[in-house]
Formats: C-alpha cells, structure tokens, sequence
C-alpha cells in the first residue's frame, strides 16, 4: 500500500468512525498515514479495503493496526 492509498484508507476510517482522529495536527496525521503504510507495504489496497469492510460490519470502533492484520488472515 502506497502512502497515498493508505491516506485513502484512512480517510474511509474516518468516515465510517466520525471521532477516530478528529484531534489529529498535520504532523500526527502524516505520522498516522506513515505508520499505516509501513505496517503494510505489500498488501495491494483493495485487499485492505476488503478487509476494512469486513472489520467494520464488526466493530463500533476504529481498527487497529493489530486488528487489519487480524482481519487480512481472515480473507
């Protein structure tokens, strides 16, 4: 997953999970979308899409990073 897609994926976050990052600055939302993408640097992003869709007909809450590689093993 590239940064700019990780970007995306995070953008989906948020809106699926309202609060998730609302308080982030700019410095703590490039560092979010870095750590994404580092976490992530071989898994095509449709597949992360695919799997965030599982996750959020789940939880009432934002993944965590633990909680996408969860739901990747699950595909």
């Amino acid at each position: 997953m590239t940064g700019a897609e990780a970007a995306k994926l995070l953008a989906l976050i948020k809106v699926a999970y309202p609060t998730a990052y609302r308080d982030m600055d700019s410095d703590m939302a490039q560092a979010t979308v870095n750590m994404w993408q580092i976490s992530f640097p071989h898994t095509p992003y449709i597949i992360m899409q695919l799997a965030f869709e599982r996750f959020r007909r789940e939880s009432k809450f934002p993944p965590t990073v633990a909680e996408m590689i969860e739901e990747l093993q699950k595909l």
